[in-house]
């Protein structure tokens, strides 16, 4: 890799790996680190579990940052200060209805995973632009298909306290075959239906290319916010059907590609989606995997934060941000 000034920290709303687990979190930053320096912007990451003092004069001087560089938060469940003087970009990917107002005015520039609430923010002056979730091309494929692997239905997805899986548990009641992987749910299902409660990374696109379906949801605010999870596009990506929630934020281009359910509606849309006919789903694997890859999302960064143009594509972000009278009213916010 060539040497570079552009210097990207990544602030992560998770702990770091511990006893062979890590948050899906952690892996969504590896790949887009990985991306990024492909491209010539170094990086490296700053965990939840490693941030300063919130406030009094030592939390303040902690937050002093002579290092070069920007921050990009991807936010998630936790938020970071910032670092004075280093600019602060946030990639909104999930839970919105915990942004603050102070996070807002702090950063310079917000990318958002939603087309509504980036819209909102928009409409708000913020400085915001579009920029949905993506996909590891290298993790997820249709040729990392394997017949040991097969499942009918699968989820994969640890328990919630704060927000049930509910299309689980229904799902269990109806006496579908499904395979669940996840924390946390071992003491809840039958034996069957357990299959662990870990998919090493490396192995998990081999897990959602040989089901015939994959089962998706999210929690109440991403939905209702229109934040469509990154395990929509890596199922995708896998060549293989993806059930999710009716919701705003799924791409024009998905929709013919997915099975969206209602309240109540699940297990009769899963029903519909088993008894489908095969369907060769290489088009849209293909397009995923070239149109919503994590080089893709970095190279937007990239252009974004440093003003460096290395191509673009014409789905899944937006350069649309503000105008010139909106920018000078959140400039107080660099």
């Amino acid at each position: 890799m060539r040497q570079t000034t552009e210097r990207v920290r990544l602030m992560l709303p998770c702990p770091p790996p511990e006893g062979g687990r890590a948050w899906g979190d952690y892996y969504f930053a590896q790949s887009l680190s990985e991306a990024l320096n492909r491209i010539g912007v170094s990086t490296s990451l700053q965990f939840v579990t490693e941030r300063e003092p919130a406030s009094g004069i030592k939390g303040w001087i902690k937050r002093i940052s002579f290092e070069p560089g920007v921050d990009l938060v991807i936010r998630g469940k936790a938020p970071f200060k910032r670092h004075w003087p280093r600019p602060i970009f946030i990639w909104l990917i999930s839970q919105a209805d915990k942004l603050t107002e102070k996070e807002i005015s702090r950063a310079r520039h917000i990318f958002v995973a939603s087309p509504t609430y980036c819209a909102e923010l928009q409409a708000r002056g913020v400085s915001a632009s579009l920029l949905l979730q993506c996909t590891d091309p290298t993790v997820f494929s249709p040729d990392k298909r394997r017949a040991e692997l097969a499942s009918d239905i699968l989820f994969v997805g640890n328990r919630r306290k704060y927000a049930e899986r509910n299309v689980v548990r229904e799902l269990v009641e109806a006496e579908l075959p499904i395979q669940v992987w996840g924390r946390g749910w071992s003491d809840l299902l039958p034996a069957a239906v357990f299959g662990g409660e870990h998919i090493p990374n490396h192995l998990l696109g081999g897990y959602y290319a040989s089901a015939n379906v994959v089962l998706n949801d999210h929690t109440d605010s991403m939905r209702k916010m229109g934040f469509l999870s990154n395990r929509a596009y890596d199922v995708l990506a896998s060549g293989t059907s993806l059930v999710t929630e009716r919701m705003d934020g799924v791409p024009a281009e998905f929709r013919d590609h997915i099975y969206l359910y209602d309240e109540g509606t699940a297990v009769d849309t899963v029903k519909r989606a088993l008894r489908a006919p095969h369907r060769d789903r290489s088009d849209i694997a293909a397009l995923v995997r070239e149109h919503h890859s994590f080089d893709v999302r970095a190279r937007v960064l990239r252009e974004k934060i440093f003003g460096a143009s290395v191509g673009s594509s014409k789905f899944g972000a937006s350069t649309n941000t503000q105008s010139n009278t909106a920018k000078q009213a959140v400039r107080g916010g660099e």
